[in-house]
């Protein structure tokens, strides 16, 4: 069944129908986000911690590890990872088929 309202607002009209669909499952999606607080100290830490020498080897997957680890202590340190769940709703229920 379908409807044709008359314009109210401007010369468009506006046409409703009705679906016989199942509402959708609810889905949560789990995000996470990091934000740095202090960006100088975090400079200063990273400059700090590769300025003398790290790692006495010539292998250069060990350099890449202590490289990696290195960075990802600061950056733990400095901006903590935060997990949260967004959760999805529904369309409020002002959203309707109801002329204004």
């Amino acid at each position: 069944m379908s409807n044709v309202h008359p314009e109210f607002y401007s010369d468009h009209r506006v046409i409703t129908c009705s679906l016989n669909h199942p509402k959708p499952p609810r889905s949560d999606v789990t995000v996470t986000q990091r934000s740095i607080l202090d960006r100088e100290k975090f400079s200063c830490d990273i400059i700090d911690s590769f300025s003398h020498g790290s790692g006495c080897t010539d292998d250069v997957n060990a350099l890449a590890s202590i490289y990696n680890n290195t960075l990802l202590e600061i950056y733990d340190k400095h901006a903590p990872l935060k997990m949260m769940t967004v959760k999805h709703r529904r369309l409020a229920k002002w959203y309707n088929d109801q002329p204004p």
